[in-house]
C-alpha cells in the first residue's frame, strides 16, 4: 500500500507511519509537512489537505493519512474533517485525518509498556503526566541511548490503543478508528 502523509514535521514523519502500520500493514509512506504545502489561491488546512489529496491520486498513492496538532484548539480538526467529507463527495481515496491533542507526542506518552521497554526505563519509573507531551518524550528520550527519531519510530510502533490510559482524550483512538475506517483493516 502506498500511502501519502501530511503532518506537522520530522517527528511526525518518525511517527505516523509506524503506527498506522499496526493497522494497515506494510506501507510505502510518502510525507509532507503542512508548511511545505505551498499554494498560490488560499491557504489554511483544508485547501492544503485537498491538494495533498489531488497529489496522491497524480501520484498513484493509495490514500492519505494527515493529521495536526490541535494546540488547545479543537477547531482545527473540525476543518480536517470537513475538507475529507468533501473530498468523498467528488472522489473515492481513502483519507483519514487525525487531531492530536495537544500534540502528537502525547500518543507516544500514553503507553507506558513502550516507553519502558525501548527507552529501557525500570519498572517503577513513574508514568509521564501529559501535561507537557513534548517535554517530557524529549526528557525520556534523552535519557535513553536512542537516536530522538529512531525512538520516536519505535515507540509509535509499539503503541497499542488498548494499552493507553488517555486514548480517547488526545485523539488517538479517533485517529487509529478512522484509518481503519477508511482502509478497511
Amino acid at each position: 500500500m502506498k500511502l501519502s502523509y501530511v503532518g506537522d514535521g520530522p517527528r511526525d514523519e518518525a511517527m505516523l507511519p509506524p503506527l498506522v502500520r499496526n493497522v494497515v500493514g506494510d506501507q510505502e509512506p510518502r510525507f509532507e509537512a503542512w508548511h511545505d504545502i505551498r499554494l498560490n489561491r488560499g491557504r489554511g488546512y483544508a485547501r492544503k489537505l485537498a491538494y495533498a489529496a489531488a497529489r496522491a491520486r497524480d501520484v498513484g498513492d493509495d490514500g492519505v493519512v494527515a493529521v495536526l496538532d490541535t494546540d488547545g484548539d479543537p477547531s482545527r480538526a473540525a476543518t480536517l474533517a470537513d475538507e475529507r467529507e468533501r473530498q468523498r463527495r467528488t472522489d473515492a481515496l481513502p483519507i483519514a485525518v487525525g487531531a492530536a491533542h495537544p500534540h502528537g507526542e502525547a500518543w507516544l506518552v500514553d503507553d507506558l509498556e513502550p516507553l519502558r521497554q525501548i527507552l529501557d526505563l525500570p519498572a517503577t519509573a513513574p508514568a509521564p503526566r501529559g501535561l507537557h507531551p513534548k517535554d517530557e518524550l524529549n526528557a525520556l528520550i534523552d535519557a535513553s541511548p536512542l537516536e530522538r527519531m529512531e525512538a520516536i519510530a519505535q515507540l509509535a510502533g509499539a503503541v497499542s490503543v488498548e494499552r493507553c490510559r488517555r486514548a480517547r482524550d488526545t485523539g488517538l483512538a479517533a485517529f487509529l478508528t478512522a484509518v481503519r475506517v477508511e482502509f478497511g483493516r
